[in-house]
């Protein structure tokens, strides 16, 4: 268990000091847990593999451009991430396994994001197309790794906190503030990635 214990050494020390003040190379520090994932899964043999390393590392890249400082950052860190979700949700429809009672879980993560979108969308200003866009793609791929969970919940757990990440993100931004808002963010945004990594190895070896 080396890589789960350096991942959350490194992802709560970004937390700590990203909370404090900016500091050089920030934007290393606060990629390096996906990238600790991504070297975590390479451990491991499964189908796929590499497009779920390439959807980690998509994520380490919209953690490095909403790190730096730069005109369209925002833009540029969405676009990475909806190519990470995007290809998570390759991979997991390729694990799709569909059961009955998954239909309660889709249904919910639907509604949810229709009520989330009808309290965001209006905010958005120009960035309407953008957001709506990102926002369908994280749905999908929440569900797909709905259909792709067989025993367990780990790969359920890891969308749905993604989701709530991105949607802390949406409403702290076009909404209205968060307390404590990168605390709450980030620690969702790892914990999200963490758990979608560990039930990927969960699931490989029920095949």
């Amino acid at each position: 268990m080396v890589f789960p214990a350096i991942f959350w050494i490194v992802a709560l020390s970004y937390i700590l000091a990203g909370s404090l003040s900016t500091y050089p190379f920030e934007f290393v520090h606060k990629a390096l847990p996906a990238l600790l994932l991504a070297g975590w899964l390479a451990q491991h043999n499964f189908r796929n593999k590499p497009i779920a390393i390439a959807a980690l590392l998509f994520c380490a890249l919209g953690d490095v451009f909403l790190a730096l400082t730069f005109e369209h950052q925002f833009i540029a860190g969405l676009s990475a991430f909806l190519v990470g979700h995007v290809l998570f949700g390759i991979f997991f429809w390729n694990w799709r396994d569909w059961q009955g009672r998954k239909i309660v879980v889709l249904l919910l993560m639907m509604f949810t994001m229709i009520c989330v979108a009808a309290l965001l969308l209006p905010a958005t200003g120009p960035m309407l197309v953008p957001v709506s866009l990102y926002m369908l793609v994280i749905t999908g791929m929440a569900m797909c790794a709905v259909l792709a969970a067989k025993k367990g919940i780990l790969l359920i757990l890891g969308a749905v906190v993604f989701m709530l990440s991105d949607t802390l993100i949406g409403v702290n931004k076009f909404f209205t503030p968060i307390p404590m808002e990168h605390l709450a963010i980030m620690f969702s945004y790892y914990l999200a990635l963490f758990l979608l990594s560990l039930g990927i190895i969960k699931r490989t070896q029920l095949d």
